[in-house]
């Protein structure tokens, strides 16, 4: 009796192997030099008398809003100080901070989406039941005195992540600013 061996299913994963072994040493230690060196700018961008009270280094989603960083979405990180909050992007090494002094408002607003999964278990009951995602609305003055509104989508957290829920972002944001206002207001009184 003769055995034939189909090995089709073998070429298939030895390639899929070799594509995942190539991405790994691409890919990822150019993703992991990208972010060491924007960490280090980060840090080198704030300066010794300012605090870090958060720091978070994903899910963090850029939605819009600031004129020279781009109008699309991009995922980055957040940090938070008592001064100004920054974000950064690790793959287009592009970052910005917004002080408290440039903020005008604060704002927390929901986006209401169908998702897919939402669609098959419900059928036609769908657009009565679609998912609501928060996102937190910055709203800044430029340089020439406009006003621009710049928009931040977070993840949402799961059980035991360390993400922070947006409620949790707009809250602190919003107490650090209340916090510099309220500094610079005494600072002010004192000096007259």
């Amino acid at each position: 009796m003769i055995y034939s061996y189909n090995y089709g299913w073998i070429v298939f994963f030895i390639g899929c192997f070799i594509v995942i072994c190539i991405y790994l040493i691409i890919v990822v230690p150019a993703y992991l030099k990208n972010r060491k060196e924007l960490e280090e700018h980060t840090q080198s961008s704030i300066s010794n008398d300012e605090k870090t009270i958060h720091k978070q280094t994903l899910g963090v989603h850029y939605l819009g809003g600031h004129p020279p960083f781009g109008p699309h979405s991009e995922n980055g990180d957040m940090v938070i100080t008592d001064k100004r909050i920054i974000f950064s992007n690790v793959w287009n090494k592009k970052i910005f901070s917004i002080s408290y002094e440039d903020m005008v408002d604060i704002s927390m607003e929901t986006k209401e989406s169908l998702t897919v999964t939402r669609v098959i278990l419900t059928g036609l009951l769908a657009p009565l039941w679609k998912k609501k995602r928060p996102f937190l609305l910055i709203g800044i003055k430029n340089d020439i005195g406009e006003m621009s509104k710049l928009g931040f989508g977070f993840a949402e957290p799961g059980l035991g992540s360390s993400f922070w829920p947006t409620s949790r972002w707009f809250q602190v944001i919003s107490e650090q600013r209340y916090d510099w206002l309220k500094n610079k207001n005494e600072n002010k009184s004192k000096m007259v």
